[in-house]
């Protein structure tokens, strides 16, 4: 928990070069910050809503995370980096 707390008080100021990743998959460190928690429920439901009629199976990521990004940037100025972005050596499906 100390962890998790130690990675929101520095994304809450900026210093996302000190935020610790826990598993292989490196994450965005905009997703330790306040304002993502205030607004990634909303964005991820108009994400859905945009995809409705995309196939949500295999593949779905590829059209989830643009849509989700696009609207963190347009309706919440949020600069997000996909999992694809952040690991580019990993295939994701």
């Amino acid at each position: 928990i100390s962890l998790l707390g130690t990675n929101i008080w520095y994304a809450d100021r900026g210093e996302y070069d000190k935020i610790k990743d826990e598993g292989h998959l490196k994450h965005d460190p905009v997703e330790w910050t306040a304002r993502w928690e205030e607004v990634i429920d909303e964005a991820e439901a108009k994400a859905y809503t945009r995809l409705q009629e995309h196939p949500q199976g295999m593949g779905f990521c590829h059209a989830y995370w643009p849509t989700l990004s696009a609207i963190l940037a347009e309706d919440y100025d949020i600069q997000w980096r996909s999992p694809s972005q952040m690991n580019p050596k990993i295939l994701f499906d």
